[in-house]
């Protein structure tokens, strides 16, 4: 089976990518020793600290906002940190008490 995507579904794809990447390399520049995660779909971002979670993380909504999205990208993910008590600078995981699953205590609150 083959399957067509209009250019409604292909701009939206190329626009999702394109932002998935810009917040993903702005997070990752500011913030080199952080595994991050990145989604996009429907111009929601997404994203989290891979030592901390993988289910909980930030939320930026890029439809609703005109604000430099890399910008706030970075803003919220020292945000993130700095509620799990790791330093922005050091990007030290390791006081980040996890739970058996894996994932930082707290983590469904957003802090630790």
């Amino acid at each position: 089976m083959i399957q067509v995507a209009d250019q409604h579904e292909t701009d939206e794809y190329i626009r999702n990518t394109s932002l998935r990447n810009r917040v993903g390399q702005a997070l990752s520049k500011v913030y080199p020793r952080t595994r991050w995660g990145v989604q996009c779909v429907g111009g929601v971002v997404q994203f989290w600290a891979e030592q901390i979670s993988d289910e909980y993380g930030m939320v930026i909504h890029a439809d609703r906002t005109s604000i430099d999205i890399e910008a706030e990208a970075v803003r919220k993910g020292g945000e993130l940190l700095e509620r799990f008590g790791v330093c922005r600078v050091k990007q030290d995981f390791s006081h980040v008490i996890k739970m058996i699953n894996g994932k930082a205590r707290g983590a469904a609150k957003g802090e630790q």
